[in-house]
């Protein structure tokens, strides 16, 4: 009977201390989806941000031509702080796969311009201002790290 009671102890405490074979953590609270998500640093994590954010050169192969742009750095970084700050938190799970995806619509109403000319290096250099009502943010995880892959305004 003693013996029991100690094994049910055992197990107990291991069981307390154990770490779940899945953690799952809100992915702005990763530290490599927070340095992806400064527009400048995001293409050496693998993403196409800069894609979306005027004043940012894009990585090789995107430009800015033919996509709506954040009104300027400022109002990304604002919607990555709406991303942190909401109460049901977008969870970036581990263990994932390269490749799997967290995504997020946050519902924003505001000024975001369309790029309709772009230079050589992908920068957008002509476009007009669109209302949009959303935008979308999406996580990858690329070389086994989450990271912001693009985020952009959207007006649907």
């Amino acid at each position: 009977m003693r013996m029991r009671n100690k094994a049910a102890a055992l197990a107990a405490l291991l069981s307390a201390t154990v770490l779940p074979a899945h953690a799952v953590e809100p992915c702005a609270n990763l530290v490599t989806v927070q340095m992806s998500a400064i527009p400048e640093m995001n293409a050496d994590s693998g993403g196409h941000l800069a894609a979306h954010v005027p004043g940012v050169r894009p990585p090789p192969g995107f430009s800015q031509y033919g996509r709506t742009l954040f009104w300027d750095a400022q109002a990304w970084r604002e919607a990555f702080d709406r991303l942190s700050r909401q109460p049901n938190p977008l969870y970036c799970p581990e263990p994932a796969a390269n490749g799997s995806e967290a995504a997020r619509t946050l519902q924003w109403q505001y000024f975001a311009r369309q790029c309709t000319a772009a230079d050589g290096n992908g920068m957008c250099t002509a476009g007009h201002d669109i209302q949009v009502n959303a935008v979308q943010i999406v996580m990858r995880r690329i070389n086994n790290r989450w990271v912001v892959y693009t985020a952009y305004p959207t007006p649907n």
